[in-house]
């Protein structure tokens, strides 16, 4: 008689942008992170641009100004005792008081989001063949059914616009799962973090804080579609999961794959 055949499982059960993101940058990393969920010691940015996201998901949420902000920065306090590096007690309290200042000064320059969903959390079958299911966490799903992400970014860490065409595919599915419409835009709403000097500068708010905008269209939906189903794939066979040396992101590459220039996604000023 003929073996049965048996499908290798997959050794997740599901992948986010940020799993995504992980492998492809360390398949290591992703491996220790994802699969053997070990604990990763994180960066001070990173703890901040979570203390970050509940600020304004405090806020988002109704809390009070004050209210929101001291849970916030306990937040980062207790975040900031698991990072990697040598911290001094200066240096995690001069971040606390610059997510402060920050956050001030988002609330005079923000836009008036009037969120449907709030840090919603779904996990939803893969939309394509030979997929895994995805998860996304979406910070602010609109009333119009639009996406609005929050990023806390180091003025040096500047990344390409094109990196966030992967994050949108993510919740252009997910809000399709979640509402029965697919969104229109993402909305990349990106606040550099910077110092406490930057923070008392003319027009800071102004300097601090970019929309960027990414209109969904189904040539680099299909695109990215074809792309996670081959990933998948890929996934399913790997044996070994090696550092990367380089860490490094081919952006243009990315580009040209998809299709797309850059300055095709229009700042908010631009729309």
């Amino acid at each position: 008689m003929p073996r049965a055949y048996h499908r290798k499982p997959p050794i997740v059960d599901h992948l986010s942008y940020s799993a995504v993101r992980s492998f492809m940058v360390s398949p290591n990393k992703f491996h220790k992170s994802y699969v053997l969920r070990e604990r990763m010691l994180g960066s001070m940015s990173m703890a901040a641009g979570k203390a970050w996201h509940k600020a304004l998901e405090y806020h988002y949420r109704g809390m009070e100004y004050k209210q929101a902000i001291k849970q916030a920065k306990e937040y980062l306090m207790t975040e900031a005792i698991q990072t990697r590096g040598d911290l001094t007690e200066e240096d995690v309290l001069n971040e606390v008081h610059l997510l402060g200042e920050n956050f001030k000064l988002y609330l005079s320059r923000e836009r008036s989001w009037k969120p449907k969903y709030i840090e919603e959390s779904i996990i939803i079958p893969s939309p394509v063949r030979y997929g895994l299911p995805i998860k996304c966490v979406m910070d602010i799903v609109d009333m119009d059914n639009n996406i609005i992400d929050h990023k806390y970014i180091g003025a040096r860490n500047k990344k390409p616009d094109t990196q966030y065409y992967m994050q949108a595919w993510f919740y252009y599915h997910a809000v399709k799962e979640l509402t029965g419409f697919y969104p229109e835009k993402f909305i990349a709403a990106e606040f550099i973090r910077g110092s406490l000097a930057s923070c008392k500068k003319e027009n800071a708010a102004i300097d601090k804080y970019t929309e960027k905008v990414i209109l969904y269209n189904k040539e680099w939906i299909s695109k990215i579609d074809e792309w996670y189903g081959k990933f998948c794939i890929q996934l399913r066979k790997q044996k070994e999961f090696l550092p990367n040396p380089f860490q490094l992101y081919d952006y243009e590459e990315w580009d040209q794959y998809l299709g797309l220039e850059r300055e095709t996604i229009p700042t908010k000023d631009e729309e």
